[in-house]
């Protein structure tokens, strides 16, 4: 489940124009009505009740969530911005790559030294978005750790757990979070300023789809999209 900031900065991104002339044009509004509720009350009554009353606090509220909405739409990172317009790109990998119905592919974005974020959902699935992982597992981890593209199929003779735990040092709490289904995998780095700044991923469900045999065919595709990506995430 995507966390809070990246629903709000996912939503902010996607109608920053939107969200900013809303809450500009409201939150003076709310403020103004806040103050002068607060200033025109009873003066008997002192300034701090004013303040806790219903109406008046309601629209302090107001103003501080309007207000709390618009640093958000200023602050969005990069990547956030360009969600929309990747969103759409991926289809369009999907299809120069020749993937079929239950190939998947999606992008991880490098967050720190030490862990990484599925940026969008899965295409075609719709799914996955905001989950973080640590570099320690799993063949992102690995691209991004060593800079080159990785191609990787269960071992026939594996379990998708076994081939996890062992290959991966995925823990059971974690590969709660896999799909099992996924037999073979492919990783590509997309490099900004000389580092990897994220991962093209790509899973599937043949075991032969993805592998040492198939990997410069997958390569020579995905280098064609990927000056596209490095401004995107740049």
């Amino acid at each position: 489940m995507p966390g809070v900031w990246y629903l709000a900065a996912d939503f902010t991104a996607r109608h920053r124009t939107l969200a900013v002339a809303l809450t500009s044009t409201f939150s003076s509004t709310f403020l103004a009505v806040a103050l002068s509720l607060t200033l025109t009350g009873s003066p008997r009554t002192p300034v701090l009740l004013r303040l806790l009353s219903a109406p008046v606090l309601g629209w302090w509220v107001a103003f501080v969530a309007s207000s709390a909405l618009l640093a958000v739409a200023a602050e969005v990172p990069q990547r956030y911005t360009h969600i929309g317009i990747i969103d759409k790109l991926l289809p369009i990998i999907h299809r120069a790559l020749e993937l079929g119905a239950t190939d998947r592919i999606t992008i991880h974005y490098v967050l720190s030294r030490e862990r990484y974020q599925q940026l969008v959902n899965y295409h075609p699935t719709n799914a996955g978005r905001g989950r973080e992982f640590s570099f320690s597992h799993g063949i992102v981890g690995h691209v991004i750790k060593n800079g080159k593209p990785y191609a990787w199929s269960i071992p026939a003779a594996q379990t998708f757990e076994q081939a996890m735990g062992d290959r991966w040092s995925f823990t059971q709490d974690e590969m709660s979070r896999l799909t099992r289904e996924r037999a073979s995998f492919l990783a590509y780095p997309i490099f900004v300023a000389g580092s990897v700044r994220a991962v093209v991923f790509l899973d599937s469900s043949d075991a032969a789809r993805f592998d040492d045999t198939t990997m410069d065919k997958y390569q020579k595709e995905l280098r064609v999209f990927g000056d596209e990506l490095e401004l995107l995430l740049a």
